[in-house]
């Protein structure tokens, strides 16, 4: 599934995420979750320019073998929002993960 990363191993994983909602005003959320469930940590912002917005956040998470991770992004415009996949500058999303030990 391209939307996550399943851990090979048990330990802590540094996992983090940026993406660029396109242009509209309004409350945009970037959050992770374990396996499906869950709100783990999240970031928010609210734009008042209809404009791109980008927003990025990191946690530290004690995952086990077969645990998969995901970032979800919410907004509340009140219309569909694009996420930006690629361009110049910041237009680009992309979720990732460093395990930094047992």
């Amino acid at each position: 599934t391209p939307s996550r990363m399943t851990v090979p191993s048990t330990g802590f994983y540094l996992v983090g995420a940026s993406l660029v909602y396109d242009t509209s005003s309004g409350s945009k959320e970037l959050y992770f979750r374990v396996n499906g469930a869950g709100k783990l940590y999240s970031a928010s912002i609210v734009s008042t320019a209809a404009s791109e917005t980008g927003i990025s956040s990191s946690v530290i998470l004690q995952l086990t073998a077969g645990d998969y991770v995901e970032a979800i992004a919410f907004q509340t415009t009140g219309v569909a929002l694009d996420i930006l996949a690629g361009g110049g500058g910041f237009e680009t999303s992309t979720l990732w993960i460093q395990r930094l030990g047992s």
